[in-house]
C-alpha cells in the first residue's frame, strides 16, 4: 500500500505544472555600445516612501501630481531623447502605491506618444501603419527603471 501511495506521490510531482508569477510586462531598452553608452539620457528621480509619499528630483510632490510632473519632464526632454524615468520604491511599499507611481509612469509615456503621433501623422497611435508605430517607439520609447530598496 505504501509503495502504491509513493508512486502516486512521485507522479503528481512530476506531472504537476507549478505556475510562477511573471510580475509587471516591461520591455526593457537595448544594452547600448559603443561611443554613445557613455552619453547618459536625462533621467526623472521619483522616490517613493514607504507611507506612499513621493518626491520628484527631490522635490515633495502629491500622488495627483505626479503625471503632470512626469510629462513636463518628458515634454522639456523632446522626443528622441531617450529619457527616464527612475522609480525608487522600498520593498515594503504597498502594492497599491506601486501601482500607482508605474502607472502615472506609463499614463506620461503614453500622453507624450500620442501627442507626437498627431503632431506627425494626424492620427492617434491605435490608428497607425506598422512602418509609424516602429518609428513612434523609436522617437517616445517607454523607458522605466526600477530600483528596489531595502
Amino acid at each position: 500500500m505504501a509503495d502504491i501511495a509513493f508512486l502516486l506521490l512521485i507522479f503528481f510531482l512530476v506531472s504537476t505544472d507549478i505556475q510562477q508569477d511573471a510580475g509587471l510586462p516591461a520591455v526593457l531598452p537595448p544594452l547600448e555600445s559603443g561611443a554613445n553608452a557613455s552619453v547618459e539620457p536625462p533621467a526623472l528621480a521619483v522616490l517613493v516612501a514607504s507611507d506612499g509619499a513621493l518626491l520628484v528630483d527631490e522635490a515633495a510632490t502629491p500622488m495627483s501630481d505626479l503625471d503632470e510632473a512626469i510629462s513636463g519632464f518628458l515634454q522639456r526632454s523632446g522626443a528622441g531623447s531617450g529619457a527616464v524615468v527612475d522609480l525608487s520604491v522600498p520593498r515594503d511599499l504597498r502594492y497599491v502605491d506601486y501601482i500607482g507611481v508605474y502607472d502615472a509612469a506609463q499614463r506620461a509615456f503614453n500622453q507624450q506618444r500620442e501627442a507626437y503621433a498627431m503632431a506627425r501623422w494626424g492620427r492617434t497611435g491605435d490608428a497607425l501603419a506598422p512602418a509609424e508605430r516602429v518609428a513612434l517607439n523609436e522617437a517616445w520609447p517607454r523607458r522605466i527603471r526600477e530600483v528596489v530598496r531595502e
